[in-house]
């Protein structure tokens, strides 16, 4: 996503006007949308479910309006190429990428119940050890990924998910290569 994007929550959003694809909606064969999560200045995301897995995914397609940028349609698939060769634990997983029914590219990303590290950033300051403990994974995010050959070029608050483990820990996501 871009450096100037909207903040985007992941907390349920309302899809907008004419949106089709709504709760219920098979995308692919394969994945039953359950709701919208999110939107970026790129694209809307989607809780959906596959089928035949029975596994939660992360759906996330391009706005419509940008569909039609060869441009920004060539860096969508790139990210697809590149999120889906790095197998990292603070990374979201690509699980899969195709065309709807309409046309339209989508990626199908690990899910997991969790918030953006910007919204961390709004309340009271961070405790250093929390700091040191998100920033040490987001490190070993990037050299991973680096160690392949893939830059992530824009890394900011807004692209690392906060997941809350069982146990109480947390552990850091970097999205959106």
């Amino acid at each position: 996503m871009d450096a100037d994007a909207p903040d985007v929550s992941l907390a349920t959003t309302e899809p907008p006007p004419g949106d089709d694809r709504a709760p219920g909606t098979l995308v692919a064969e394969r994945y039953r949308i359950v709701r919208s999560l999110a939107e970026g200045a790129m694209g809307r995301v989607y809780l959906a479910e596959h089928e035949g897995l029975h596994r939660q995914v992360a759906l996330k397609f391009l706005h419509d309006s940008m569909a039609g940028n060869a441009e920004v349609a060539a860096r969508f698939a790139r990210e697809a190429v590149a999120a889906a060769r790095i197998e990292h634990p603070n990374v979201i997983a690509v699980y899969d990428s195709g065309m709807d029914e309409r046309g339209r590219f989508f990626l199908a990303m690990e899910y997991c119940e969790a918030q953006e590290l910007r919204a961390s950033l709004r309340g009271d300051p961070l405790h250093s050890g929390r700091v040191v403990a998100l920033a040490r994974q987001v490190a070993a995010a990037l050299d991973h990924a680096h160690a392949r050959g893939i830059v992530h070029r824009d890394i900011k608050p807004e692209n690392v998910l906060v997941v809350r483990n069982a146990d109480g820990t947390e552990t850091a996501k970097v999205i959106d290569f």
